[in-house]
């Protein structure tokens, strides 16, 4: 017999490996969206205003619909764990802020693999971007 796929309030968790899919498609969109930041600010990559149209993109989208482009096009969304809506303004924030941690130079990438690796000790597959906003990925539903 096979084992059903982890849920969470009745919807079913998000693959680990969808949500990395999801991910680098994201990571696409920031990069033009900070490529073009650079340009129309004249900035450097190291600067810090660079990272803010990733934030604000992933912020906004995520308070809004719960889905990034990545995250829709995987058929996937963030919930505020316990619902089935999207998190709030202040959770979707707290989320995001991994986009400037995973950025400091000489840690972020320990940051990144943390955050990643803890969702293979989680029950609910979440990283600690969602354990700090109370969200988790689930798989989009067809009226979602």
């Amino acid at each position: 017999m096979t084992e059903s796929a982890p849920q969470v309030d009745r919807r079913t968790i998000s693959p680990r490996l969808t949500r990395l899919g999801a991910w680098l498609v994201d990571i696409l969109v920031c990069a033009v969206l900070v490529a073009t930041t650079q340009q129309v600010l004249s900035a450097d990559w190291d600067e810090p205003v660079a990272s803010i149209p990733a934030f604000v993109y992933f912020w906004l989208l995520h308070a809004r619909f719960g889905r990034t482009l990545g995250k829709w096009l995987a058929g996937i969304k963030v919930v505020a764990r316990g619902t089935d809506r999207p998190p709030s303004l202040w959770a979707a924030a707290v989320r995001s802020l991994w986009v400037f941690l995973t950025a400091i130079p000489a840690v972020g990438w320990v940051v990144g693999m943390a955050d990643w690796l803890w969702s293979f000790f989680d029950g609910e597959k979440r990283c600690l971007h969602d354990l700090l906003a109370g969200t988790v990925v689930v798989n989009a539903q067809a009226k979602d």
